[in-house]
């Protein structure tokens, strides 16, 4: 493979002699302008004819940001299912109101990191959360890693960028006096049993929403989790769990069992008296809407949080309860670990950092345990 440099009015340029077409047997040559000097030719032209000898494609089709994420990148994840639906529709929305209209029409291996920052700082400029700015980041960088991968850049340009900080939730976590509250308020309504689930499993909304029949063993107090209800593309539908922690079983107390036992009844019989036909009850979910139906989880959600404030406690949210559940085990003396398999997550760590939060009382123990310490 031969290549020759040649000035070009007051630039240079190179040209690499190819190899003939197989088809027609014409010669066949690439050419590459606009240096400023010999010298900056001279390298361009070796480090190309350094990657023909390695294989590896030494002129790329010139590719935009903007056909690579929903050309290329976007459908490789929808195919791939290695992220959740959610996730996807998220990077999907972010990357199109924010990314794109900033260096969607660079070619991708153009992007630096400087233009990443640009579109970072004009979402934080415009007032949006740093925890938005922060997805917007991960999208970028999950983008340009695959495009690593795929050798169509050599570095991911997101990698040298930085999101503000994200600021901590402010949360409002029940006592165990306060959880039982909320269980009180939810009796007698469509909301009683999720709000009974959420609260004394810690299982995620859509887990507790996509339990189903088959899933509950009644006998042993135990139920399976192993899919979530969410709403993907505007239709609710059951997904894999957030992730292979998420898969687990998870106690259940002789008081829900005892009120899922009354509500399987009743629930058959309702949809019976409404002409609704169950021919698969291990398939039916555990909450219904009253119809045979899935709970809608956006509406528990809202749902959960009227409950609390009726219940006198303003500010609880429903994920809270998974938060309470945490703390209630830890002020309890509960191992660490058992918590975490209770809550499927990844790590012990997480659940210890995010999860748990120590009480006034078990502060003010803490204290008086200096005290003695100091007084002896």
């Amino acid at each position: 493979m031969k290549g020759h440099i040649r000035k070009q009015g007051d630039t240079w340029r190179f040209v690499v002699e190819l190899e003939r077409d197989h088809a027609t047997g014409k010669r066949r040559q690439k050419w590459v302008s606009g240096f400023a000097t010999k010298r900056e030719a001279e390298k361009e032209l070796r480090k190309r004819l350094r990657l023909i000898d390695e294989g590896e494609d030494a002129f790329p089709a010139r590719l935009l940001v903007r056909d690579y994420i929903d050309g290329r990148w976007l459908p490789h994840l929808e195919t791939q299912g290695r992220i959740r639906p959610g996730t996807l529709r998220g990077y999907r929305q972010v990357l199109r109101d924010h990314i794109l209209p900033v260096f969607g029409g660079m070619e991708v291996r153009k992007v630096r990191p400087a233009h990443v920052q640009e579109a970072l700082d004009r979402m934080t400029r415009t007032g949006l959360a740093p925890r938005t700015v922060a997805h917007a980041r991960a999208a970028v960088s999950a983008a340009f890693t695959q495009a690593v991968r795929w050798q169509l850049v050599a570095t991911n340009a997101a990698r040298a960028t930085q999101a503000p900080a994200k600021r901590a939730p402010k949360l409002r976590v029940p006592t165990a006096d306060e959880l039982r509250q909320i269980i009180t308020e939810a009796e007698g309504t469509r909301w009683e049993l999720p709000i009974l689930l959420a609260a004394t499993t810690g299982a995620r909304r859509g887990e507790v929403l996509g339990l189903r029949w088959g899933n509950v063993d009644l006998d042993r107090g135990r139920a399976h989790i192993v899919e979530s209800l969410q709403r993907v593309g505007g239709i609710v539908r059951y997904v894999e769990p957030k992730t292979e922690r998420s898969v687990r079983e998870v106690p259940l107390l002789p008081e829900v069992v005892e009120r899922l036992r009354a509500h399987r009844v009743e629930q058959a019989e309702r949809l019976l008296k409404i002409g609704v036909r169950v021919t698969d009850t291990d398939a039916h979910p555990v909450c219904d809407r009253g119809d045979g139906a899935p709970l809608d989880p956006g509406t528990f959600t809202h749902a959960a949080s009227r409950i609390a404030r009726d219940a006198g406690l303003d500010g609880v949210r429903l994920h809270d309860l998974r938060h309470a559940v945490a703390t209630v085990l830890a002020a309890g003396g509960n191992r660490p670990e058992l918590t975490s398999k209770l809550l499927g997550h990844a790590s012990v760590a997480f659940t210890l950092q995010t999860y748990t939060h120590p009480t006034d009382d078990e502060m003010g123990a803490v204290g008086e345990a200096i005290g003695r310490a100091l007084s002896g």
